[in-house]
């Protein structure tokens, strides 16, 4: 389940034992620390930057599991997979596939209008493959989204023990309130890729830089403490790169020398600067 979650918001899940406690954020948010400029610290003698794609597949696919005959019902006329987003990568470095990202639980879900007789406008959440229902022994997992209660037009109403004028709504994808689960822009709505897009951007170029800084050991430390106030796993670092500065986020640290003082970090440069 939470493998699950996380997949939909690209969440960076990390425990800090110390503390006792447990970040879950998205990707942009978890590297968004304090610019803790490293320039200084740099030693050039074996750095190592690569410029180049070719760890990157040239199509990458975020989606969800397979949709059933509602879905398919409802979107078979799509030119896209309901749910799901292609990230193309153009280079001839490019790995000639395709890379699939999908949830590893949930399924899309689709929403039909025209279910109850008494309130034809209400979008009902439907699952199943219609017309072989009954042969279906198992409901897919699903995940949607609980807007409350939206009102109905004048003249229908729920078939509550009241009859009332605004009925519960829940939805995987809804243009009516403005929200979706789907990875792609849908009816005007700004999907769940926005949630990746800077990490795939960034993977796509593959601009690694590989160099030797000077940390001594209690700061050396310090970096896996996201609460401390200097330079942590969570911050971006500000690096000389081909006679100009860049930022970069730390992708490992390859070895330490306890002697010296001397790390020999990898970092992967950020697509905002």
């Amino acid at each position: 389940m939470l493998d699950a979650v996380a997949h939909m918001f690209n969440l960076c899940i990390y425990t800090h034992r110390p503390s006792k406690s447990i970040i879950i954020e998205p990707y942009d948010d978890f590297f968004s620390g304090d610019i803790v400029d490293w320039r200084g610290r740099q030693r050039h003698d074996n750095e190592r930057y690569e410029e180049s794609v070719v760890h990157s597949f040239m199509l990458t696919e975020l989606g969800y599991q397979n949709p059933d005959g509602a879905v398919g019902y409802c979107y078979g006329d799509s030119q896209e997979t309901f749910g799901s987003l292609y990230y193309g990568v153009e280079s001839y470095a490019a790995k000639q596939s395709l890379q699939r990202l999908i949830n590893p639980l949930f399924h899309p879900t689709a929403s039909f209008q025209n279910s109850v007789g008494t309130a034809p406008s209400a979008e009902i959440l439907t699952v199943g493959d219609r017309e072989v229902v009954s042969q279906q022994k198992e409901v897919l997992p699903r995940i949607i989204l609980y807007h409350g209660l939206i009102d109905l037009p004048t003249g229908e109403c729920w078939p509550s023990p009241y009859c009332t004028t605004a009925y519960p709504y829940a939805a995987f994808h809804s243009a009516t309130v403005g929200q979706t689960l789907c990875f792609e822009d849908r009816d005007g709505v700004e999907g769940l890729h926005r949630f990746y897009d800077n990490q795939l951007k960034e993977l796509a170029t593959r601009q690694m830089l590989t160099t030797d800084i000077y940390l001594p050991p209690e700061q050396y430390v310090q970096l896996y403490d996201p609460y401390t106030a200097g330079a942590n796993i969570r911050s971006r670092f500000r690096l000389n790169i081909e006679g100009s500065s860049s930022l970069f986020r730390l992708d490992a640290i390859e070895n330490y020398d306890p002697v010296r003082y001397i790390a020999r970090c990898r970092f992967q440069r950020l697509s905002k600067d």
